[in-house]
């Protein structure tokens, strides 16, 4: 039983690792610096590469301060339009708060694949603008790893249960004596 289960925890393991995983923030880095009067405009975009589905953009705003140093812009408004053959969808893009202020989230639909333009629309008290870039969004992905992942669990788990109940069966016992 024991050489069963230390064969099957790395399959497990690995199963477990390459399934992909979404999260907010980070990403692949669109925008660096651009910009907008007084502001300065980063933008990261999530999943890399684009799939059909859904994308994730993250955009730090800052304020220039002293002449050169940066801080986060807060209370500023961000959308975020994406846009693929002349038509697209504006999202207003949700401010961080805390440790991440000067964030601003959105998600936005991936209908079809191809060549997609975004635009970043920044407005606050001291100005603002747009900047933009293009992403190509593939084909999504249809492999499903938690289904694969989900039907190898079952299949050791019935083999470590098959392997380890008892039969019923009893053995003969030779040699008693008359």
């Amino acid at each position: 039983m024991s050489r069963f289960w230390v064969l099957c925890l790395p399959i497990l393991l690995a199963l477990t690792i390459t399934a992909p995983v979404s999260a907010h923030g980070g990403g692949k880095q669109q925008l660096a610096g651009e910009e907008l009067g007084p502001l300065r405009v980063y933008v990261w975009t999530s999943p890399d590469p684009w799939r059909v589905g859904q994308a994730h953009t993250t955009v730090a705003v800052t304020r220039l301060v002293d002449g050169q140093e940066e801080t986060p812009a807060t209370g500023v408004q961000v959308f975020v339009t994406y846009a693929h053959d002349g038509r697209g969808e504006r999202v207003a893009a949700v401010e961080q708060t805390g440790a991440q202020a000067g964030f601003y989230e959105a998600d936005g639909p991936l209908a079809t694949v191809g060549e997609w333009q975004v635009t970043v629309e920044v407005a606050g008290p001291e100005g603002g603008g747009k900047v933009s870039f293009a992403e190509t969004v593939q084909p999504a992905n249809e492999f499903n790893w938690w289904l694969i992942g989900g039907v190898v669990i079952l299949a050791l788990l019935a083999v470590g249960y098959l392997g380890t109940r008892k039969t019923g069966i009893r053995p003969v016992r030779r040699g008693a004596s008359s």
